[in-house]
């Protein structure tokens, strides 16, 4: 399954990356399916 995420292109500014792009978007993407819609809910999931 991360091998998905591994090939999407990071378009983020380099300096203000503080995590990768691997570890976000499961993440986020499991916040979303529990019912997060934004990204303040995001955060605090």
């Amino acid at each position: 399954m991360l091998k998905l995420f591994e090939q999407l292109e990071d378009f983020r500014i380099e300096r203000n990356k503080q995590h990768t792009l691997i570890d976000i978007f499961p993440i986020a993407a499991s916040a979303v399916l529990c019912g997060c819609n934004n990204w303040d809910e995001v955060t605090l999931f």
